[in-house]
């Protein structure tokens, strides 16, 4: 009677110890898949910011080249009697 006693004792540590070691791994799992999306996220985030900068620049050059433009209006304008 002690044996089975032991042996029940053994077979619940076996399946507390194998329930824990699956949990554990799912949960390693679901951080693998969680630090993937962010992966993700990031790249996506990163993309959209270098085209805005390209955007930028391109808004930069146009709005100089205006202000050239207009600038030499001015000065035929002002040089006008």
């Amino acid at each position: 009677m002690r044996i089975e006693i032991v042996a029940a004792l053994v077979a619940t540590g076996f399946g507390l110890g194998g329930t824990a070691l699956f949990a554990q791994i799912e949960e390693s799992q679901k951080a693998k898949e969680s630090i993937v999306r962010l992966s993700t996220a990031a790249e996506s985030i990163n993309k959209q910011l270098v085209h805005m900068r390209e955007e930028m620049k391109a808004d930069r050059k146009m709005v100089i080249e205006m202000m050239v433009d207009h600038n030499a209006r001015l000065k035929v304008l002002e040089s006008r009697p």
